[in-house]
């Protein structure tokens, strides 16, 4: 989940991650700041270290910092994605 997909990501109530999960910010590697959605969300839920370093070098997020961070609210391995995606179809 990065740049823009990172604002779709956080707008869900429910944000599952797996072992794959990677978030960050990648813009501010090429100079361009954090719209002010991603500012949000890194003030509201990370920790302000955490949410500034994020910010500030684009670091990548994996899913256990995300979940530890509040990013993602879910952990699924990735080989039991496919199965819940058919159970929540029914």
């Amino acid at each position: 989940v990065m740049g823009a997909g990172a604002g779709l990501f956080m707008a869900a109530s429910t944000r599952i991650v797996t072992e794959r999960t990677l978030f960050a910010m990648p813009e501010v590697q090429i100079g361009l700041v954090p719209d002010a959605g991603a500012m949000h969300f890194l003030n509201e839920l990370c920790e302000p270290a955490v949410a500034m370093y994020a910010a500030v070098t684009g670091a990548r997020l994996n899913a256990r910092d995300a979940l530890g961070q509040r990013l993602g609210t879910h952990f699924v391995r990735s080989a039991d994605a496919q199965a819940l995606l058919s159970a929540l179809q029914y």
